[in-house]
């Protein structure tokens, strides 16, 4: 099984942290508590920024095999706050997600226009 990554925006961060545990509650065993989270979830919250060697564990978490549930999870509650080292770092993991793993972002903005690849389109008149 694998598992790509999710983007979760807008509402406030209890709403997106609410959506993302619903997201994932159905690969643990047991209630997730984000007090106390399962071994197998890997929680990024920022201070003022995320930095590159926050990501950098996180990748490693991610490269591990699940040990009490059938997936891996990276969990980034203020995606946003990454800084631009950290966006590079995470970029290759994005792409190229580890076998049973899944990556969730959780961004203030709605809709992500800054996090999502896209293409502005201009028509002459």
């Amino acid at each position: 099984m694998k598992f790509q990554a999710l983007l979760i925006s807008g509402g406030f961060l209890e709403e997106r942290m609410r959506l993302a545990q619903k997201e994932i509650q159905p690969f643990f065993s047991q209630p997730i508590n984000w007090q106390e989270p399962p071994v197998d979830i890997f929680l990024v919250q920022p201070d003022k920024t995320i930095g590159i060697n926050q990501i950098r564990e996180l990748k490693k978490f991610l490269s591990l095999k699940p040990f009490q549930s059938q997936i891996k999870v990276g969990l980034i509650t203020q995606a946003e706050k990454l800084s631009l080292p950290a966006q590079h770092s995470l970029l290759k993991t994005l792409e190229e997600p580890p076998d049973h793993s899944l990556l969730i972002l959780l961004v203030n903005q709605s809709p992500p226009h800054d996090y999502l690849p896209h293409q502005n389109h201009s028509f002459a008149g």
